[in-house]
């Protein structure tokens, strides 16, 4: 921790804890009894985001010349590579859906004919059974998938 505490000069803290603190505060305390004229000042910055604020910015690049530039620079880079993952994750869930949707359909075609063909066959109950379990499975996923989709809210 750096401290400073003298007459006419602000007392400035770097990292530190909460000990330290105390301890700070009763270094300043016992210059304050001895009379000395004293000032303290406590200042809190907070920010939020990938960007710091322009003054910081500002001062990180009178410490090293160009630093905002590439501070900058690289947060668009970041951006711009979470930007092109969030695109590859959309176009693969739209491939998945669109690969499940063909499956579910080449599933149930197969189902469907097969009952039928089981039924020309003379084998009436087990071709009804085959038919019409495929079209209950259709029946009931287009069922469920419209009652989630009228259930949950669009996130536009």
């Amino acid at each position: 921790m750096a401290l400073a505490a003298s007459p006419g000069n602000a007392m400035t803290f770097d990292k530190h804890t909460n000990e330290e603190l105390a301890t700070a505060e009763d270094q300043f305390d016992r210059l304050e009894v001895r009379g000395e004229d004293l000032s303290r000042e406590e200042i809190l910055s907070l920010y939020s985001g990938p960007l710091p604020p322009p003054r910081l910015l500002k001062e990180y690049d009178d410490v090293y010349p160009g630093l905002a530039k590439e501070i900058v620079t690289m947060v668009s880079a970041q951006s711009s590579h979470r930007q092109a993952l969030e695109k590859a994750i959309v176009i693969g869930d739209g491939r998945r859906a669109w690969a499940g949707i063909c499956c579910a359909f080449a599933l149930a075609l197969v189902s469907i004919v097969g009952g039928v063909y089981a039924i020309e066959r003379g084998n009436k109950v087990s071709g009804t059974i085959i038919g019409t379990g495929a079209m209950a499975g259709l029946v009931s996923v287009f069922i469920y998938g419209t009652s989630i989709r009228k259930s949950k809210p669009r996130q536009d």
